[in-house]
This record gives structure tokens, C-alpha cells and sequence, in this order.
């Protein structure tokens, strides 16, 4: 199995061209997906069926994992498959006629104006930590760019005196407005931390670990998920919904959309629509509670 997922990774890489992200979120899932197998007994390729592969994405499904894992695990499955058919080291390809499990539809969970507040009040600026988590959460809402723009940006890509930062890459690369909160968090922690961490590598990167080092996305989900505890945020927030109440936010405000899709370095015709349904969505509820005669007495 090592063997051939070396392999695997290698055709990912080198033939089919993928990102390096995409590549690991590939791995990770047939990882997983090779633990199942050993808890059940199964240890040898060829004996993976239709049926065993149907059992794992109704265990995956029992574990709560979202739709989206879900979907990704089972295309992984399809192209890992494939490849081992293709290879010659299978002579069956169990996946086939193996379909995603249609779920209901998800509708991203959208902090309100309070919850957001609450959360990035949580990191206290009397360390390190405290001012680069600060920074991280004021600069993610205050600008709607996606975890992996966060923690790859630059710090000669933040323009303080002009509050903007420059992110993206190739036709996506756009200036994006910091707002004043988000500028004065920022350079509080690049005057009172950042400068004074002890760099072994002199990274550029804006943000950094303990260590000097770049931040990674896993280290940023595991702050997030501190944070959301700490504000006593109910409701399933992940990096992404940052990112979308941004958008939400700023729609509510009366920005247009299209501006609110510059921003975001996002034009998909469907993001549109799924910020104007939850948009529509967040009106009638305001209307519902707040108007006398919203409800029938």
C-alpha cells in the first residue's frame, strides 16, 4: 500500500497536475480511509468491495462529517481506484457505480454582527500569541480573503499607511481595504511581537508560529476553534464562515455585489446566489421577529 500510494501521489503531482493542497486532502482521505479498513478486518486491496466502500460513506455519514468531506472522500476513492486499476494492481475497480450520498442542502453558518464581535474580542494583546491571533481575526473579517491567502501573505504585501493588503494569485492577485481595526491590530502585533520573535528563518510571511516559522492552515483551524469556544459561538463556525459573514456583513451594509466579488477575488455565479439566499434569508428573519404583525396572534 505505501508503495503505491507513493506512486499515487507521484501521478497526482506530476500527470494530472494538481495542487499540492489538493494532492494531501487526496492522501489524507485514502489514509483515512485505510484506517477503516483495518479496524474491519480488510487488509489486502483486492478484497475492498462495492459494498465494504458503501459501508464506509454510511460510517462516515454517522460521524457527522460534513457533506463536503463526504463528497471529496468518495471522489478520492473513484480517482485512487482507478489508478490502482490502471496500474495493475487490482483487476476490479470497486467504485464504480459508487455515487456521493445526496444530502440536504448545507447553508453556511453566518455570524451575527455580535458573535463576530465577541470572537475577536477573545485574544487578549499581552503576548505574542494574543497579538497575532488578534491581528489574524481582525484582518480575515475585515478583508474576507481565504485562510490560505491569510497565512501566505506577505509583510511587504501590507501596506498600513494606505490600509490594503495585496493577496491572491495570478488573475485572482487584488487589493483588498483593511479598515481601521484591522490596521491598528496588525501593526500593534508587528511593532509589539512580531518584530521582537526571535526569526530563525527570516520568513516573510506575515503571520508566524512560536517558533518564527509560517503558520499553517491546521494551526489557524486550531485557533479559530479556541476562539469559537471561548466567545460561546454555538453554531458550526470554520475559517470559510469567516469568509462568508464578511460577504454577508457587507451586503447587509449595502455594498454590491459585485464590489463584495472583487473583494473576494470571486465572480462564481453561484457564490452570488448562495450570498443572496442567505442574505434573503437573514431579512425575513429580522422581519419575523421584530415586526408587530409578522406572525399571526
Amino acid at each position: 500500500m505505501t508503495r503505491l500510494l507513493s506512486k499515487y501521489i507521484t501521478y497526482l503531482s506530476e500527470e494530472k497536475h494538481l495542487s499540492k493542497n489538493t494532492v494531501d486532502s487526496y492522501l489524507r482521505d485514502i489514509k483515512r480511509l485505510e484506517e477503516y479498513l483495518t479496524d474491519i478486518g480488510v487488509f489486502d486491496l483486492c478484497d475492498v468491495t462495492k459494498s465494504i466502500l458503501i459501508t464506509y460513506v454510511v460510517h462516515m455519514q454517522r460521524a457527522n462529517k460534513a457533506a463536503a468531506s463526504i463528497t471529496r472522500g468518495v471522489v478520492s476513492m473513484h480517482s485512487f481506484y482507478n489508478f490502482a486499476l490502471i496500474s495493475g494492481y487490482i483487476e476490479q475497480d470497486p467504485t464504480v457505480g459508487l455515487e456521493v450520498p445526496k444530502n440536504e442542502e448545507h447553508i453556511i453558518s453566518i455570524m451575527t454582527q455580535e458573535e463576530i464581535k465577541f470572537l475577536l474580542e477573545c485574544p487578549k494583546t499581552v503576548d505574542f500569541k494574543g497579538y497575532r491571533d488578534k491581528a489574524m481575526l481582525e484582518l480575515l473579517y475585515a478583508t474576507g480573503i481565504k485562510v490560505s491567502e491569510l497565512i501566505s501573505l506577505k509583510i511587504d504585501e501590507v501596506d498600513l499607511e494606505n490600509e490594503f493588503i495585496i493577496c491572491g494569485k495570478g488573475s485572482k492577485r487584488r487589493a483588498v481595504p483593511m479598515g481601521n481595526m484591522a490596521v491598528f491590530a496588525v501593526s500593534r502585533y508587528i511593532k509589539n511581537a512580531r518584530n521582537k520573535q526571535l526569526v530563525v528563518s527570516q520568513a516573510s510571511e506575515l503571520f508566524l508560529n512560536l517558533n518564527g516559522q509560517p503558520l499553517t492552515r491546521q494551526g489557524f483551524w486550531k485557533i479559530l476553534k479556541t476562539y469559537k469556544e471561548k466567545a460561546n459561538i454555538k453554531s458550526d463556525i470554520t475559517p470559510h464562515s469567516v469568509r462568508h459573514t464578511f460577504a454577508v456583513h457587507m451586503l447587509e451594509n449595502g455594498t454590491k455585489m459585485k464590489d463584495v466579488q472583487l473583494m473576494l477575488g470571486n465572480s462564481s455565479q453561484s457564490t452570488s446566489a448562495l450570498y443572496k439566499k442567505m442574505l434573503d434569508m437573514h431579512i425575513k428573519e429580522v422581519y419575523a421577529s421584530a415586526h408587530p404583525r409578522a406572525k399571526i396572534k
